[in-house]
């Protein structure tokens, strides 16, 4: 049974997201969208109650020192369905259309660094401590660097106040404040900390971060040696 619904999960997912560019994370129910300074994740995720699918759908920036997985916008898209159920091919399908139709929307919604700005300064007042340190990243990389210190103040006041574990897990924002002083400095960090999560995540050494974020000889491409 088990076999047989992942299968069938991973054809309707071939099928649906293939023609999209994404790529399966070898043999499990995840599959990636690079684009290079952010990661489209859709994620069939199954139940420890009994064999099926829920479909999560979202992104993670990669700007940010971190090894795993994690959605910085989106989450679960749809409900559990069931693999004993009888229409759970056609479930499977949907599923996955519904998760091509999500990755689209990510992509349209995350083409520059101004929709990250649009997204998250309506609630820059209200929102996580993460959530300010993208905006921060954004707003540094379009030159605006009064208001990227600001979010970075925020984000570490937010962490004073933080259980234990969430402190030591942004750490690294000590560090981020600091190279903000300096706009190149921080510039500079962003491109080496996308470089270090991108490895630390299995992805490719190229890779290309929006033109304002470079650092270099005008080009916007940047290759790990």
């Amino acid at each position: 049974m088990v076999d047989q619904h992942n299968r069938i999960i991973a054809d309707a997912a071939e099928l649906a997201l293939s023609p999209l560019g994404l790529v399966r994370k070898g043999r499990s129910r995840i599959w990636l969208d690079d684009q290079s300074w952010w990661l489209g994740i859709v994620e069939f995720k199954s139940s420890n109650r009994k064999p099926g699918s829920y479909l999560n759908v979202g992104l993670m920036f990669l700007w940010r020192p971190i090894d795993r997985y994690i959605f910085d916008i989106g989450h679960q898209v749809e409900g559990f369905s069931a693999a004993d159920s009888a229409d759970f091919i056609h479930a499977a399908r949907a599923k996955a259309e519904l998760a091509a139709y999500e990755i689209q929307n990510l992509r349209a919604g995350f083409r520059t660094l101004d929709d990250v700005i649009s997204y998250y300064a309506p609630m820059s007042g209200r929102t996580s401590i993460y959530a300010q340190a993208h905006l921060a990243t954004a707003l540094c990389s379009v030159g605006n660097m009064e208001h990227c210190r600001r979010a970075l103040d925020r984000a570490l006041k937010q962490r004073e106040e933080a259980p234990p574990a969430l402190r030591d897990g942004s750490a690294w924002l000590l560090t981020a404040r600091e190279m903000a002083e300096d706009a190149e400095a921080f510039r500079a960090w962003i491109v080496a900390t996308t470089k270090r999560t991108r490895q630390d995540l299995g992805l490719s050494n190229h890779f290309e971060l929006p033109a304002a974020l470079d650092v270099g000889d005008g080009s916007s491409s940047v290759t790990g040696a």
